[in-house]
């Protein structure tokens, strides 16, 4: 066993694999629940008429076209039947090609992979697996609609009796700047707009937001925020990552 940092999650740990062990759990649960996605994928057919995403001024044809492709279980199929040839390749058993027709291919493909995983945890392309899996499983979410509201929290910046702040964590919900906010341990109200400005202006002041949000502060890609925190080492503390600190690095790059 090693003491280093997760590859995937960044967190320092004791790793017996090349996961620690909070991302192999997280891991095992997403692969079970692709099955899940696919049954459910047919009671989501017809297109959301609020939400999510951009109206570019199209007509609609009437259907969830993510919906109807999960229905048919061709994104997990993809992604599972490859990733079941490589490790049938490499733990020389029996080729794909040669094994009778499965009655169930999504169950029989999911089940091989829940019977491997403890061997496949331990390959030097786990990382790639594993985020594959995490992105199938993210388009599984969107398909069916059950993705969960991304967490916002900004620590509560009101000054105390101790010359000290508060630093209790406050959830802000998306899209509403100007929400009454109570925070629960030193009762100050806040806005959203208004924690971020003060917190902002505390250079000492952490703020720990989800890379979508932070995407919609800077007006940049969630994927593109994800990419830019692991190149500049943004600190992270589960799925957030520390505003404060990729802010400050923003601005310091844009001036040079």
């Amino acid at each position: 066993m090693t003491h280093s940092k997760c590859p995937t999650c960044n967190r320092k740990t004791d790793i017996i694999h090349n996961l620690c062990k909070t991302c192999e759990k997280y891991l095992k649960i997403k692969i079970s629940q692709l099955a899940d996605y696919v049954n459910d994928a047919t009671n989501h057919l017809q297109p959301a008429k609020t939400g999510k995403g951009t109206n570019n001024g199209e007509t609609s044809i009437g259907i969830n076209i993510n919906a109807l492709d999960w229905a048919t279980g061709k994104p997990v199929l993809d992604i599972l039947w490859e990733w079941e040839k490589l490790i049938r390749e490499e733990r020389q058993l029996t080729p794909p090609a040669l094994l009778p027709p499965a009655k169930d291919e999504i169950a029989t493909t999911i089940a091989f992979h829940q019977a491997h995983l403890e061997w496949t945890l331990q390959q030097p392309w786990i990382t790639d697996y594993h985020n594959e899996i995490i992105q199938l499983h993210k388009e599984g979410q969107l398909a069916t609609r059950s993705q969960p509201e991304p967490v916002r929290r900004i620590s509560c910046p009101s000054p105390t009796e101790t010359d000290t702040t508060c630093t209790k964590l406050l959830a802000i919900e998306k899209g509403n700047m100007d929400a009454n906010i109570l925070c629960p341990r030193c009762k100050t109200n806040w806005t959203p707009a208004r924690l971020v400005a003060v917190a902002l202006s505390d250079p000492n002041h952490d703020i720990w937001l989800d890379a979508e949000s932070i995407g919609e502060w800077v007006n940049l890609s969630e994927r593109h925020v994800r990419r830019q925190a692991r190149q500049w080492g943004i600190h992270k503390r589960g799925s957030l990552l520390n505003f404060t600190q990729y802010i400050n690095q923003k601005r310091n790059l844009d001036l040079t």
